[in-house]
C-alpha cells in the first residue's frame, strides 16, 4: 500500500471518529434531561423517586402520620351540629397542603348517618383543629317527616398526604401570640370568647385560621367555633370574636384558641 493511500485511510478514520462522537453527543443531549424533582425518576441526589434530597417533597420514610387525638360532633341548634377533630403533627419540619379528610357520623347503634369531606393545611409541628359547621342532623323518612338524630360516634380520617419541607418561617410558632382573652360563660347566655391575635415577627403573614374549643372542668370539649384573619402585617394585631347561638347545658370553664398560618404552597423547582 502506498504511503498516500495510508494517509488517506488515516484521515478517513479520524473523520469517522469525529462524526460518530458528534452523533453520540447530539443523541445524549437530546435524550438525557437534567434531573428534576418531578421527572418520575430517582436522580439528582434524591433519596426516593422525586422526593428527599434537594426536593421540596419528602419521602414517606422521612415523616410520621398525623395523630388524631379526638374527633367529636357538637349540637348547635336542633337539627344542626358542628364537628371537630383535634390533631397533632409530630413532624417539626414537615407541612402538607390541600390534604383531603372525611368526617363519618354514626348513630349509637353503629348506623352511618352521613359524611362530610374537605381539605386542610397541616402546619409543621403543631396541634391544630379541623372544624366543619352547619351539618344537618335531620334524617328524612318515607313519610317526609324529619327526626333529629345526633351522632353517637364521629370518626375522622385523612386521605393521601404529600409532605413538603417546611421553610424556617413556617416553623417559627412564636410569630403568633394570643393575648387579652376574655370569656363570657354562664347558664343563661350563649358563650362568647374575645381575644387579640398578634404577629410579633417582622414578616407579613397571609390568611390565619383560628379555631376555638370550649372545655368543661373535666377537660371534655363542649363546643367549637372558627374564624379567620385575611392577613396580619408584621408587628400588628387584630381583634377576633367567637360566638355560639344558644347557652350550653354545662358551663364551660376554659377556651383553647388554635391559630394556623395558611402558608402558600411552594412551586417545585
Amino acid at each position: 500500500m502506498q504511503w498516500s493511500t495510508e494517509r488517506k485511510l488515516l484521515y478517513f478514520l479520524i473523520l469517522l471518529v469525529i462524526v460518530l462522537m458528534s452523533v453520540y453527543v447530539s443523541v445524549y443531549v437530546l435524550t438525557q434531561r437534567p434531573a428534576t424533582c418531578f421527572d418520575g425518576r430517582q436522580d439528582g441526589g434524591e433519596t426516593g423517586v422525586d422526593c428527599g434530597g434537594p426536593c421540596v417533597k419528602l419521602c414517606s420514610n422521612q415523616v410520621q402520620a398525623p395523630i388524631v387525638l379526638w374527633s367529636r360532633a357538637f349540637a348547635v341548634v336542633p337539627g344542626v351540629y358542628s364537628a371537630a377533630a383535634y390533631i397533632q403533627n409530630p413532624n417539626a419540619t414537615a407541612q402538607a397542603f390541600n390534604v383531603p379528610y372525611t368526617f363519618d357520623f354514626y348513630s349509637n347503634t353503629g348506623k352511618l348517618l352521613g359524611s362530610r369531606s374537605g381539605t386542610t393545611y397541616i402546619p409543621a409541628g403543631q396541634n391544630f383543629a379541623v372544624v366543619e359547621s352547619d351539618i344537618s342532623a335531620g334524617q328524612s323518612t318515607a313519610s317526609s317527616s324529619v327526626s333529629v338524630i345526633l351522632p353517637g360516634r364521629t370518626n375522622f380520617q385523612f386521605g393521601p398526604i404529600t409532605w413538603d419541607v417546611a421553610p424556617n418561617a413556617a416553623r417559627d410558632f412564636s410569630a403568633l401570640q394570643i393575648n387579652n382573652v376574655q370569656t363570657t360563660f354562664s347558664t343563661t347566655t350563649a358563650p362568647r370568647v374575645e381575644a387579640d391575635i398578634a404577629n410579633v415577627s417582622y414578616t407579613n403573614l397571609p390568611r390565619i385560621d383560628i379555631s376555638a374549643i370550649l372545655y368543661d372542668a373535666s377537660g371534655n370539649a363542649l363546643g367549637v367555633s372558627k374564624t379567620y384573619v385575611s392577613d396580619l402585617p408584621e408587628q400588628s394585631s387584630k381583634h377576633i370574636v367567637f360566638t355560639w347561638i344558644t347557652p350550653f347545658t354545662i358551663v364551660p370553664v376554659r377556651a383553647e384558641l388554635l391559630p394556623v398560618v395558611n402558608e402558600t404552597q411552594p412551586i417545585q423547582p
